[in-house]
């Protein structure tokens, strides 16, 4: 955003500069030439402020993606776990299943994912 703030920097700067000018005609010139060039350029930021937008909603969505898939691995793995598995790994998945569920935003997605880390805690004789 640093370049869009530098073109509204330097508009300020020509539109000051042409208050100087003294042959009306020239500044009115001047003017139409700098508001034209500012016109194009402020379309140009229009498009790429809605570039950026979309780029960070996609990034949103894969972030969500990879959160979502992360947990489905780990409560899976969890759920491949019998009585006879040791405590140790019974925690460790548990604990390794709640840290994936808790970066998935959407709250139905998690409260599923918690649902089925409870069923198995009881299963397991974690609760």
């Amino acid at each position: 955003m640093d370049s869009l703030q530098t073109i509204d920097q330097i508009y300020t700067i020509a539109v000051n500069d042409v208050k100087n000018i003294d042959s009306l005609s020239k500044k009115q010139a001047f003017m139409d030439r700098i508001n034209a060039k500012y016109l194009a350029l402020d379309s140009i930021r229009n498009q790429l402020q809605h570039q950026l937008a979309d780029q960070k909603a996609l990034a949103a969505a894969k972030a969500e993606a990879s959160a979502e898939t992360d947990a489905e691995k780990a409560v899976s793995t969890l759920e491949g776990l019998t009585a006879k598995s040791s405590a140790d790994i019974v925690n460790l998945c548990i604990t390794d299943a709640q840290d994936k569920v808790s970066k998935v935003t959407d709250a139905t997605k998690q409260s599923e994912f918690n649902q089925r880390i409870s069923v198995m805690q009881v299963a397991l004789g974690r609760n």
